[in-house]
């Protein structure tokens, strides 16, 4: 009887402890996805949704009768499209200006008579709706997420009920969606075009998905606060600031492979996704002036280049060029990086990445609009933007170690540890329980 006992308050020590193991490596990126900005919990600042003039909402088939409340370019001839333009809002979810901002930009790239661009382009933005903040908005077959913004990772929906289907899985979708030739019958191009939290999962669709359909797609990554990782470096080295030994979820999904889990795309090696990344048409898109401390302030992000948006990109550009072993002179370019491998023998063909600063702008998604927007959107070869030596617009270093670190974010610096989370309280709970309980099994074999 004891011995019984003993093996079922071991069972669910280990179980309890699993179940947070899990609950950890999700807060991971659910919390880097709530981050507070003045006060305002990112995702909150969503009315009531309205058709921009020119779109309409679709429902577009995705699995299982789910569908994903999507907008649409109205008045377009699809038999005649040759490019579809899926375009990933951020995180105020509001697909609804994405799409206009996308829309503005093609129209007036069409009356300027650009001829990169198709007349008959279609514009779609998914719109990731909240069980939470969304109520009565979506409709019984359409896909909606628990937590407000953990579909920029990845998370499986929660609505409908019965069907749960990754953010991933839904892009997959919508990407073979519009190659579809029996829709799209001159379909050549996709672009998957996303900013800020957008562009987190525009850039890590690029690393995961395992093929892509019989067109040309491009992954257009616009301002993300953070990048995946493939490997245990980061281009902090400053234990002062932030510390890997005191950040133990930095390596952990999103902003590394550890704990990857999303089903059907989990399985692999990281040579493995690094090889569909390098292989893939990537264009990072950054504004040189995203210098706010805002957005993601997680340890884990600090440690992939400080607080701002446009360091960690910078610093992202010359890891990748280093890890696939390229000749671009990435010396000039803020991270240090002393020991990273070169996986150009893991690549199966030409790295084919590319990255276009855009001088003027800081963060906002009407960067698609600009001079370096719009080839990042339409051009086969790239306008060159702005590149170190250039005469900066503001001080940019290459030696980011000294990079000051805001009080906001100092908050954070243990946010990813287990100082931060209870995993180890729960241990020394379990032993305290163990003992308590073992000594009362003990005590009623006696009586």
């Amino acid at each position: 009887m004891r011995q019984l006992t003993w093996l079922l308050l071991l069972l669910t020590c280990a179980i309890l402890a699993n179940g947070l193991r899990v609950q950890h490596r999700r807060e991971a990126y659910q919390k880097a996805a709530s981050s507070r900005a003045s006060g305002t919990q990112e995702g909150q600042n969503h009315s009531p949704r309205a058709d921009p003039p020119g779109s309409y909402l679709a429902s577009l088939p995705i699995r299982d009768g789910a569908q994903m409340a999507t907008y649409l370019t109205r008045s377009v001839n699809r038999r005649q499209s040759k490019h579809a333009i899926i375009v990933i809002h951020g995180s105020l979810r509001d697909a609804d200006n994405y799409w206009s901002v996308m829309n503005a930009t093609v129209m007036a790239q069409i009356q300027a008579g650009n001829p990169n661009v198709d007349p008959n382009v279609v514009i779609a933005a998914p719109l990731f709706y909240s069980t939470n903040l969304n109520k009565g908005e979506y409709t019984s077959s359409q896909l909606a997420w628990g937590d407000i913004n953990v579909w920029q990772a990845g998370e499986q929906s929660n609505h409908p009920k019965g069907v749960s289907v990754s953010s991933y899985e839904v892009m997959d979708n919508l990407i073979r969606y519009f190659s579809d030739k029996s829709r799209f019958p001159q379909i050549q191009n996709i672009t998957v075009a996303g900013h800020s939290g957008g562009a987190q999962v525009s850039a890590r669709l690029a690393a995961v998905l395992p093929s892509l359909p019989n067109v040309h797609v491009r992954f257009l990554v616009g301002d993300p606060s953070s990048n995946v990782y493939y490997t245990h470096d980061r281009p902090i080295t400053n234990t002062s600031m932030v510390d890997k030994a005191h950040c133990s979820l930095y390596n952990t999904w999103r902003y590394g492979f550890d704990k990857f889990d999303i089903k059907p795309y989990a399985g692999h090696e990281p040579t493995r996704y690094f090889r569909n990344y390098a292989s893939r048409d990537v264009v990072n898109l950054a504004g040189l002036l995203d210098v706010e401390n805002n957005g993601d302030q997680e340890c884990m992000a600090l440690l992939q280049g400080g607080t701002q948006r446009v360091q960690r990109n910078l610093a992202f550009w010359k890891y990748i060029n280093l890890l696939g072993g390229t000749n671009l002179d990435v010396s000039g370019y803020p991270g240090n990086f002393s020991d990273v491998p070169n996986w150009k023998h893991h690549l199966s063909g030409p790295f084919q990445p590319r990255l276009i600063v855009a001088g003027n702008w800081s963060h906002d998604v009407e960067v698609f609009g600009s001079d370096e927007g719009v080839s990042a959107l339409f051009d086969t070869d790239l306008i060159s933007g702005w590149h170190p030596g250039d005469s900066p617009l503001f001080p940019i270093s290459s030696n980011i170690t000294d990079t000051p670190v805001s009080s906001d974010a100092h908050s954070h610096l243990n946010s990813g540890t287990l100082a931060g989370h209870p995993l180890s309280m729960v241990t020394l709970c379990c032993i305290i329980w163990l003992g308590f309980l073992g000594y009362y099994s003990t005590l009623f074999s006696y009586l």
